[in-house]
């Protein structure tokens, strides 16, 4: 439901010459079954993943104006996993105090605990750039506490970047559709796909525990095309499946040397 505008004056602020001054223009709230209309059908991969409420404001901050989208979703991994599939173009991605992060000039997304957060501006302005960083801070600060979500070492011992949690048919056809056949000769319900920035080539990475036991890899085969070679490989309690540019002896490298 729409609400009345409302100024609010906040005490503090993160960054020099803000002023402090913000008007609330309009709040909605939207259920499960609400999410299909504000998104004109793109519901389905939030639900996918555990999506439970969002809150949309409409906010105005010295003149600038300002779309929160706050996602709760059921756990920090569904948070974490809706996050890595929507970032992109990121001027800077980092992971500090609990709390992953990617801007760019035109927004601000966070996972904060178990909510996924998304702040729009129109300009793309540093101004408002500093006001969405400053209300992802008051967002932070109100919360009694923050538990951070790890990514498991299995995945950050590569060094990719970056690690995108795959849950779901859908986030495999959103993200990584190349790997939908492997995602379903597998059977599949959750993965992870790493990238490395300037390298044709990619890899998924399977926990063999939240998989189907009567899988048997032995029957996976290195699979060629005109482009790329896939192969398969066993690391202690995880399943590696890679695919590169065929003859990047760089990327063939790395593969062999993976425990």
């Amino acid at each position: 439901m729409r609400t009345l505008v409302l100024t609010i004056f906040i005490l503090s602020s993160c960054f020099s010459g803000f002023s402090q001054a913000q008007k609330l223009i309009s709040s909605d709230t939207y259920d499960a079954g609400a999410l299909y209309g504000y998104m004109n059908g793109g519901s389905e991969l939030y639900h996918e993943y555990g999506f439970q409420e969002l809150i949309v404001k409409e906010v105005e901050v010295d003149n600038i104006n300002l779309t929160l989208e706050y996602y709760r979703m059921k756990d920090m991994l569904s948070a974490y996993g809706i996050y890595s599939v929507n970032v992109h173009k990121c001027h800077s991605s980092t992971h500090d105090s609990g709390i992953h992060k990617c801007h760019n000039p035109y927004q601000l997304q966070a996972v904060v605990g178990n909510y996924y957060l998304s702040f729009i501006n129109s300009t793309g302005s540093q101004r408002a750039q500093d006001a969405s960083l400053t209300l992802l801070h008051e967002f932070v600060n109100k919360q009694d506490s923050i538990k951070s979500f790890t990514i498991p070492s299995a995945i950050t011992n590569y060094n990719s970047s970056p690690a995108i949690y795959l849950c779901g048919r859908l986030g495999i056809e959103n993200r990584a559709s190349q790997w939908l056949s492997y995602f379903n000769l597998f059977q599949m319900e959750e993965c992870w796909l790493l990238k490395w920035p300037n390298m044709k080539a990619n890899m998924l990475v399977v926990d063999l525990k939240k998989m189907n036991p009567q899988i048997k890899f032995s029957n996976f085969t290195v699979i060629e095309d005109k482009k790329y070679i896939v192969q398969g490989k066993i690391a202690t309690d995880h399943f590696l499946i890679m695919r590169m540019l065929r003859g990047d002896q760089l990327v063939q490298d790395i593969f062999n040397q993976m425990k």
